[in-house]
């Protein structure tokens, strides 16, 4: 079972401590060896696995695989962004330009 559970962008607090980390649990029924929730709280993303060892003994190596994953996503979500971004110079001069009206197609 694979589930995502969005949750709150903004921080909780209980008696002024905050809340740093909130991390999910499924449960796994009968005939059930693996389940992975997702939980995204404020401004993070948190996994929750939880397998039937007899079943999957080596869940660790997944779950080192998943982390490899997202480390090489980030890395290329981040080569990206900064691959598309002009020059300060640019951008400041860009963000003095007036921005066109849109253009409706197929509008009365």
């Amino acid at each position: 079972m694979v589930t995502n559970v969005p949750g709150p962008s903004a921080p909780f607090y209980l008696l002024g401590a905050r809340l740093l980390h909130s991390y999910p649990m499924v449960p796994l029924f009968s005939n059930q060896a693996l389940g992975i929730a997702l939980f995204s709280y404020a401004d993070g993303l948190y996994w929750g696995v939880n397998a039937d060892w007899d079943a999957l003994p080596d869940v660790h190596e997944f779950v080192e695989a998943i982390e490899l994953g997202f480390q090489d996503l980030y890395g290329a979500a981040t080569a990206a962004r900064h691959s598309r971004r002009p020059p300060r110079a640019a951008r400041s001069a860009a963000s003095r330009r007036a921005v066109p009206a849109p253009i409706l197609v197929g509008a009365k």
